[in-house]
């Protein structure tokens, strides 16, 4: 089986599309990139597929409700699931406006013009089966796809009310989070409302949320005044915070913005992987001792990325730790030592590092088949990362990511992506004469 990390999800879209079954499609409004080609993402531990765009259609969820035995019913949850935690994690407009169904997935709509992008990210999306947490990023969703401010105001407070239920424990707890707002429109929206005599938690109930759902009130919002619509827009920004730091707290759901995600360059694995007395040595560069063992993986992936595609060396292990400022320089090869990578773990800046020129480097044998695919995958992995790739550390026992490098940049120098091509032709060459 291969593992989820390995998997090439384009390939894979193109597959399952052209698998008949039960197919639930969506049709999709927003304003996240979407992926310029199909691809498969991974939810819940189910496949949907990201369609892309064509001339004549817009861009589309597929789902086949088949192979996990749901109902046409269930299957449109999971996608409107899927879509709020996309959602959530690009914070980002989503919504659905049409659906179709049949033995096939089919396009849907009309094609009006999105952003694009090579390839859509899987990782990080909030995964989670707590039914009020769905609710809530279902609001948050709404919320973020509401071109109405009056609704979208409503739907950012329904976020906060299904988390904090009761209103004098929800007002409490509005106060306390206004200091955590962290956008600039939202700390000068605060800053205007912030009149001794206002007490901001029960404005935005009262003249937010009352307003705009009582008419029946002496104070409710008119669609057609102006300045009910220039003051909920300017509100906005604290509602919608003030849900989000809702979402983070009660569930520890972390979007894009907010997050210190792994993907942006982190050693966690390796710093859990000390005890407390070896990371305190670490940190102030005093020896943590020959006779102690760092609990590191049995078996490791490193694989180079770079959007859709990636390349991995497998089965590889941690031979050496060297102790470097801060952390270590960490030592990865294979059974018959004809592998090495050097990476540089930097705990206390909480980073990984690599130099894909000194740092990598496989045995040379041209006369064997084995010899020439390792040099092959060699000159692939290093390309890959060279243009903007990064580097993934995985724990193959449990498919844990335990640490990734920052996308590559390049310093002072000039990739020659031709003379790889040459290279990797030579070499494929050779490798056709070899039995």
């Amino acid at each position: 089986m291969t593992k989820p990390y390995l998997r090439d999800f384009r390939a894979e879209a193109t597959a399952l599309l052209k698998t008949p079954g039960n197919w639930v499609v969506a049709g999709i409004e927003t304003h996240l990139p979407w992926p310029k080609v199909d691809q498969v993402v991974t939810f819940g531990g189910r496949d949907f597929v990201m369609q892309a765009a064509t001339e004549s259609s817009e861009p589309s969820i597929a789902f086949n409700a088949q192979p996990y035995q749901l109902s046409l019913r269930e299957a449109r949850e999971q996608i409107l699931r899927f879509a709020s935690a996309l959602a959530w994690r690009e914070n980002s407009k989503i919504e659905v406006f049409s659906w179709v169904g049949g033995g096939l997935p089919h396009g849907v709509g009309k094609f009006r013009g999105i952003v694009i992008q090579d390839f859509f990210e899987p990782n990080g999306l909030p995964d989670t089966d707590n039914e009020i947490a769905l609710c809530a990023l279902a609001f948050y969703r709404e919320g973020l796809s509401i071109g109405n401010p009056f609704f979208a105001f409503l739907s950012f407070y329904k976020t906060i009310a299904t988390i904090h239920r009761k209103g004098a424990e929800r007002g409490s707890w509005i106060k306390q989070a206004l200091g955590k707002l962290h956008t600039d429109d939202a700390k000068k929206r605060i800053k205007e409302l912030g009149h001794p005599d206002v007490d901001i938690g029960t404005y935005l109930y009262q003249e937010g949320r009352n307003a705009i759902a009582h008419a029946e009130l002496e104070s409710f919002i008119n669609p057609d005044r102006v300045a009910d619509h220039e003051r909920i827009h300017k509100d906005i920004p604290v509602i919608q915070g003030l849900a989000a730091i809702a979402i983070e707290e009660g569930f520890s759901l972390y979007n894009r913005q907010r997050a210190k995600s792994i993907l942006e360059g982190s050693v966690y694995g390796f710093r859990a992987a000390l005890k407390p007395d070896q990371l305190d040595a670490v940190l102030s560069n005093a020896p943590i001792g020959e006779n102690q063992q760092v609990d590191l993986p049995d078996r490791i992936t490193l694989v180079a990325r770079r959007g859709g595609s990636f390349f991995a060396f497998e089965a590889m292990a941690v031979s050496e730790l060297h102790q470097a400022d801060g952390g270590f320089l960490a030592f990865f090869t294979n059974a018959d030592k004809t592998i090495q990578v050097c990476l540089g773990v930097d705990i206390r800046e909480d980073e990984l590092r690599t130099d894909l020129i000194e740092g990598l480097g496989v045995r040379v044998d041209r006369s064997s088949r084995a010899g020439v695919e390792r040099e092959i995958l060699m000159l692939k992995f290093q390309r890959c990362v060279l243009i903007n790739g990064r580097v993934e550390v995985w724990d193959e026992e449990i498919n844990q990511l335990i640490a990734c490098t920052k996308p590559y940049i390049p310093v002072n120098v000039t990739v020659n992506y031709q003379w790889y091509e040459e290279q990797i032709a030579e070499l494929e060459k050779l490798l056709a004469t070899l039995s």
